[in-house]
């Protein structure tokens, strides 16, 4: 028996594991390459910014639009003022357009995510133009075709992203403002009352004589001293102190112009604070829900900035309101 033997075959065993580590070893990087491709001529976005160069380009932005397939909405550059497009241009809050742009910017990929149409709704990432659940960021400049072209959503898992004509989606690193509606870009707290600093509140009805609801007066003295017939018997629903309350804590949840409002409004008021600041209410029931205008006005000079800074901001347009609100301030005087 030949000693070599053994050897021999030690060496071909050797040999065929040397062969089949190869084979496997090249099976899993074919594997990773297309995966890491997801598509033909797709770079590696496992690692980079996702928007690449658009720090520079914020200057030349002149339009963000947001689509949804429950709505939609436009900022929009006016006179180097950014404003809510579908809010009749309404102003909006610039910190909020700082810190998303600010967010924009900063996003880097943090993996790949699914191609498939069928799971991008999973991941809030569904085409909104077919009913799904993503929403279309699109960014323009003064050239027509867009500087940026997403569609992003998010999840408590976090925020993802695919670009416009790639099947591949991704989750993102980094973080962005509320987008789902316009509202967390319009700064619509317009005023601020506590309401222990309210001293008088007057209210009226069109057509009706003013009454006043705080300090209340008694209905009894009400009654003896109005000749309108819609106030003999009146008593106060709510009290002085909820109806201040609920002035105080009113929250505006919408704008538009005030031009728009169709009227008649349903009841006004005009209330008086501790430092001389005087506030006119007048609320309307339109079709779309209970709006309100406001204007400010004052008694003395302390107040005077108050006041101005509440007519530069509210002078002109129409405020919404929740149906609780309303319900609450139009209950203050019985229907004529």
């Amino acid at each position: 028996m030949s000693v070599l033997h053994p050897i021999t075959n030690q060496s071909r065993l050797i040999t065929r594991l040397i062969i089949v580590t190869m084979v496997v070893w090249g099976m899993i990087i074919a594997s990773l390459i297309m995966t890491r491709s997801g598509q033909v001529g797709q770079p590696d976005r496992l690692q980079g910014q996702v928007l690449p160069g658009l720090e520079d380009q914020i200057d030349a932005m002149t339009e963000l639009r947001f689509t949804m397939a429950d709505g939609s909405y436009a900022l929009r550059r006016q006179d180097n003022v950014w404003t809510m497009a579908t809010a009749d241009s309404y102003p909006i809050n610039a910190v909020t357009l700082a810190q998303f742009l600010t967010g924009l910017v900063d996003l880097t990929y943090q993996g790949r995510q699914t191609a498939d149409p069928k799971k991008y709704g999973i991941i809030g990432l569904g085409s909104p133009d077919q009913g799904g659940n993503g929403v279309r960021l699109q960014i323009y400049a003064a050239t027509q075709s867009p500087l940026v072209d997403l569609i992003i959503g998010r999840t408590p898992s976090g925020l993802y992203l695919r670009k416009d004509g790639e099947a591949t989606s991704y989750q993102a690193d980094g973080d962005l403002p509320p987008f789902y509606n316009q509202r967390p870009w319009l700064d619509l707290d317009i005023y601020d009352l506590e309401p222990d600093a309210i001293e008088s509140i007057m209210a009226f009805r069109p057509g009706q004589p003013e009454v006043m609801l705080l300090p209340a007066i008694p209905p009894s003295a009400l009654s003896q001293a109005s000749t309108d017939t819609t106030l003999r018997g009146f008593r106060q629903i709510v009290t002085p102190a909820r109806l201040a309350q609920s002035i105080a804590d009113l929250t505006f949840i919408d704008v538009q112009g005030a031009d728009r409002l169709t009227g008649p409004a349903r009841i006004s008021y005009e209330i008086m604070t501790a430092n001389g600041l005087i506030l006119a209410l007048t609320i309307y029931s339109e079709r779309d829900g209970p709006w309100v205008v406001l204007q400010a006005g004052s008694t003395n000079e302390q107040a005077t900035n108050q006041a101005h800074n509440i007519n530069r901001r509210a002078s002109g347009w129409a405020f919404a309101i929740s149906g609780y609100s309303f319900s609450t301030l139009n209950a203050t005087l019985p229907q004529s």
